[in-house]
């Protein structure tokens, strides 16, 4: 079975495959839209570059579902201000499942997230294996640190899809 696991954005969507829940393709789709570029075009330019790099097709899909964020609560990830910029990046998300198939799947942000993303990121690392650490840093490799945390937040959403990941605290 193969599991897609996204981290949505509209000009960053961090992505991981899994192959019987072991990680097997990981990436960045990162793009520079023009302002009112719309909501079908970035998700298949999206759907582009995650084909670029994995040419499987996922059973299901994991999406993490966001919410929004009033600025009283930085410790749950993502910036979103606006309910438009919310609904946006959700409709980006379902676009690009549709576009590479497979069950729609969201994962609501607390029940898989449970702190800032230096935890996420060390929980990551603490569970995968060596063979799943070289997949992960290679598509880390010529990443701007300021976006990597995005593919760290996929590879947690898939890690627990696969009930690999365990939020401790």
């Amino acid at each position: 079975m193969i599991l897609l696991a996204l981290d949505p954005g509209k000009v960053c969507l961090g992505w991981c495959a899994f192959k019987d829940n072991v990680l097997t393709h990981a990436g960045l789709s990162v793009i520079a839209p023009a302002p009112r570029t719309r909501v079908n075009v970035l998700a298949a330019i999206h759907e582009h570059n995650i084909r670029q790099c994995f040419s499987g097709h996922p059973s299901q899909v994991y999406v993490e579902q966001m919410s929004l964020n009033t600025g009283r609560d930085y410790s749950r990830g993502k910036a979103i201000r606006t309910a438009n910029d919310l609904l946006v990046i959700t409709n980006i998300a379902a676009s690009v499942v549709s576009l590479l198939g497979g069950e729609l799947v969201h994962v609501p942000i607390g029940t898989w997230k449970s702190g800032p993303k230096v935890i996420t990121k060390n929980r990551v690392l603490a569970t995968l294996t060596p063979d799943e650490l070289d997949v992960l840093n290679g598509a880390l490799r010529g990443v701007r640190p300021s976006i990597g945390h995005n593919l760290f937040d996929a590879a947690g959403i898939g890690l627990y899809a696969t009930r690999r990941y365990r939020i401790r605290g």
